[in-house]
């Protein structure tokens, strides 16, 4: 939220009697009011002694008992303060807020959050549970399911740090709230790379191909690798009209020929051969794509890798890791015969990473032979 949070006393003078604490449990607002008109003050704390433990003040009782009317009434005063904390059978620190998102108590939580008051929600607060992890709201929120509080915290809290945000967008996707996992991803949050691995795995196993080419279009380290690997299935699967929202991560512009595809695919060479002469470089660089994740003949292989066509090095390395992950040793070879200049020694040990994760010892060796060799120029 874009003002301070109000920095809430830890103590108060005056302690929380029973009374008016069992009123706010039961929502009985009058005996609320009257107690606080009678000179009450609506900050005091429960003390150790009291059978709901310390700290408890009447908004936290109100919210942990879903009593909207009591929370409202509360509200009113503009001396109230909103981050006291306490503890709970759940964690220590826990604030009102906290505690109703916890428990799914949506109209508490709403009041809570649009609250016109000088004391202003902190929603960076985290409770610390019982097994040592530390939640704030949203991630309270999130853990027990709560999506439409979980929607409501994310509206206001412009300032969700990353580790929140990686929390409740793992949550939502593993619970197919994706309105929510687009709507983090909005924000531009620095996720782990292995955050994004999963959600994309997550959207490809319910099928759901627009989110996944949504989250390949976001920044993260190995982002390439992704793309290759999502391509590489829906090659295989012959989705070709989500085919192309993935080509463009790699170039822009870039175009695949379905009828050269399946030309390669049969290993035709003579068919692979009369198209090739038809087409143009962005149409060729697509397909190259595309068929280093289906593989083909060792002659069509050499024609469409080895050629002197003037792709770009961005094609040739993601032939590589494509090539790679899908075990097609026809592929490298011409690879690496014309276009080796253009991999790293990074990129090389990359590649054979993916064979290896894919089991494909051939690959992995001739990887691995290539490694040798860059070694070797990069040392002479």
């Amino acid at each position: 939220m874009s003002e301070e949070s109000c920095k809430c006393p830890v103590n108060s003078t005056e302690s929380l009697p029973t009374a008016p604490r069992t009123a706010a449990e039961e929502g009985k607002v009058q005996h609320v009011r009257a107690w606080l008109n009678a000179g009450g003050d609506i900050n005091a704390p429960t003390i150790v002694s009291d059978a709901a433990g310390p700290g408890v003040t009447l908004l936290s009782t109100a919210c942990s008992h879903n009593q909207v009317k009591v929370v409202e009434e509360l509200l009113k005063n503009p001396v109230i303060h909103l981050n006291t904390c306490h503890i709970t059978e759940h964690g220590t620190n826990c604030t009102p807020l906290w505690i109703a998102a916890f428990y799914g108590y949506d109209d508490c939580v709403s009041s809570l959050l649009y609250s016109k008051l000088k004391c202003v929600i902190d929603l960076s607060v985290p409770a610390v549970m019982h097994n040592n992890e530390n939640w704030t709201a949203v991630m309270a929120a999130a853990a027990k399911g709560h999506w439409k509080i979980v929607r409501m915290i994310i509206d206001v809290h412009l300032e969700m740090i990353c580790d929140e945000a990686d929390f409740v967008i793992i949550k939502a996707a593993d619970n197919n709230e994706w309105d929510i996992v687009l709507c983090i991803i909005k924000h531009k949050f620095q996720l782990p790379t292995e955050t994004f691995k999963h959600l994309i795995q997550r959207a490809y196993s319910q099928e759901m191909l627009d989110m996944v080419c949504t989250i390949l279009q976001q920044n993260f380290r190995y982002k390439n690798e992704r793309v290759c690997e999502v391509l590489s299935k829906m090659v295989k699967k012959g989705c070709w009209n989500k085919i192309m929202e993935l080509l463009i991560l790699v170039k822009k512009e870039i175009k695949f020929d379905l009828p050269l595809v399946k030309a390669a695919l049969a290993e035709d060479f003579e068919d692979v051969k009369s198209i090739v002469k038809k087409l143009d470089e962005p149409i060729l660089d697509g397909t190259r794509l595309v068929v280093a994740a289906c593989g083909t003949s060792d002659e069509v292989a050499y024609l469409l890798y080895r050629s002197n066509y003037t792709s770009e090095e961005a094609i040739y390395k993601h032939c590589l890791l494509i090539a790679s992950m899908n075990g097609h040793l026809e592929i490298l070879t011409p690879l690496f015969e014309r276009h080796f200049k253009y991999f790293t020694y990074s990129l090389l040990s990359r590649a054979r990473q993916l064979a290896m994760e894919a089991r494909t010892e051939d690959t992995e060796n001739l990887l691995q032979l290539a490694l040798c060799e860059k070694a070797k120029n990069l040392c002479s």
